[in-house]
Order: structure tokens, then C-alpha cells, then sequence
């Protein structure tokens, strides 16, 4: 029991537990209390439970949850948008109700997983299924390491559960991992602005709506963070993007669009 997240098991998971230092991904709907829904706060995303990216009691009640599970929670306003609320979308001190369904607890490539983590990037695309575009996870490390884990969208199912995936690791050069890292601390410290400003505007559901994050940690500290749309050119033009889409082609090649 979470005090002030009311905790309702619809259908108990058989997979793996998500703890609070978990990444999992998550489908959900959202609904104000006088059953209104809120669209802006549902759909399927990836969500870090030990990063406050996400209101506390969405975070605290998916925690103990097993893949495949489907869970019903009611958040006090004090766990969700308090008195402020968020304008246009949830009125202040609104209670809130989730439904959530657990897809999948994700694990990082084992290059960010060490004990003691180098400086590195982090770039997590979310894929989309209705379009058949893949999910990724690069990890690009200060002495050139690169590990992707790409997961291709299941053919005869509607989720990620069961979808194949694989792990790519080879090394940039010198001069390429420098020149990667300095233009990408440029584009995530350029874009959290604008990110931020997205995530208060109702966007519309589509090919290449859905947002990309990416990060540059050094050890356990973090030292920048953004989120951007798969579809902006900031990111698409990047040669980020283009050097990650060239690995992959390499040594995954998929049909579709693997930037997003």
C-alpha cells in the first residue's frame, strides 16, 4: 500500500517484477476523477521509475507490478499536479485514475550497467508498431564503445512482450566519438526548452509523433537531458542520428525507417 495511491490488480502479471530502479514500458490510460479522460497522459511510453520525469504516483504505483499485469490506481493530488495542475489538460488538485498494463521491463546495454560508468550518451528511440518502426537503444561511451539493442515490432502480436531483439557492439574512432559528444551536448542542452514546451501541448497521434530521449551522464551524475520528436529536423539532420541509423543499417539491416 502507497500512501496516497490507491492500488486496484485487475489482471496479475506472470513476468518480470519492475522495482524502483527499473526502466519499463507501460500502456495507460488517464481519467479525472468525474471520469473524463485525459488523452495527453495516456498512450504507450517507456518510463524511468527512479527519475521524477513522471508525476510520484504514477511511479509508485507501477512499482511491484509483474509483465503482463494490469493495474488500477487512484492518485491523490499531491502525487500528481497538485494545486497548480497542468493548464488545459488536468485542473488543479485533481485526483486521478490510471490504468496500466505492463509490457516490459527494459535493461539498458551492459555498457551503462558497469559499477563504475564512463562518460557517456544515451539515446532511446520508443519505435512505433502501427508503423512497424523499431525500438533502439544506443549507448555510446567517451573511449568509442557503442552498444545498440534493437528490438524489430512483432509481426502477429499488437506488443513489444515477445518482440526479438539485438544487441550490437563495435567502436568509433577517436575523432568521431569526440566530435559526437560535443554536437549532441549542443543539441540536448539546445532542445530541453523546447522539449519541456512540447510535453505541455496536445499533439497529435500519428507516424513520428512520439518523442525520443536522449542523455549525456558522466558516472552517475546527469549532465543534460532532452526529449525530441522523431519527426524534427534538429534531430533527424544530427549527425547523431545519422551516425546511429548508419550502425544499425550496418550491422542490423532492417526495412523502414530505424531513426524514428
Amino acid at each position: 500500500m502507497v500512501k496516497g495511491v490507491d492500488i486496484a490488480d485487475v489482471v496479475p502479471g506472470t513476468g518480470e517484477v519492475a522495482t524502483r530502479e527499473s526502466i519499463v514500458s507501460v500502456r495507460l490510460r488517464a481519467f479525472l476523477h468525474r471520469g473524463d479522460e485525459v488523452p495527453a497522459l495516456g498512450g504507450e511510453r517507456e518510463i524511468e521509475l527512479y527519475r521524477r520525469e513522471e508525476i510520484p504516483g504514477l511511479r509508485r504505483g507501477i512499482e511491484g507490478m509483474a509483465v503482463g499485469g494490469q493495474r488500477t490506481l487512484i492518485i491523490a493530488p499531491h502525487l500528481a499536479y497538485r494545486e497548480g495542475g497542468w493548464p488545459g489538460v488536468v485542473p488543479g488538485n485533481s485526483l486521478l485514475r490510471y490504468e496500466v498494463e505492463l509490457l516490459e521491463v527494459l535493461h539498458l546495454p551492459k555498457a551503462v550497467e558497469d559499477d563504475n560508468p564512463r562518460h557517456y550518451v544515451c539515446v532511446e528511440c520508443p519505435g512505433e508498431l502501427a508503423t512497424g518502426t523499431p525500438r533502439w537503444v544506443c549507448c555510446l561511451e567517451a573511449d568509442g564503445r557503442c552498444n545498440i539493442r534493437l528490438t524489430r515490432p512483432p509481426r502477429e502480436t499488437t506488443s513489444w512482450k515477445d518482440a526479438p531483439y539485438q544487441d550490437i557492439s563495435c567502436r568509433l574512432d577517436e575523432a568521431t566519438t569526440s566530435q559526437l559528444f560535443q554536437v549532441t551536448v549542443g543539441l540536448a542542452n539546445t532542445l530541453s526548452n523546447r522539449s519541456s514546451a512540447a510535453k505541455k501541448s496536445t499533439a497529435t497521434p500519428g507516424h513520428r509523433d512520439y518523442q525520443l530521449k536522449i542523455k549525456v551522464s558522466k558516472g552517475n551524475e546527469r549532465l543534460c537531458f532532452c526529449r525530441v520528436k522523431a519527426s524534427d529536423s534538429a534531430w533527424t539532420e544530427s549527425p547523431l542520428c545519422k551516425a546511429i541509423i548508419s550502425l544499425i543499417a550496418q550491422h542490423a539491416p532492417i526495412n523502414g525507417d530505424a531513426a524514428g
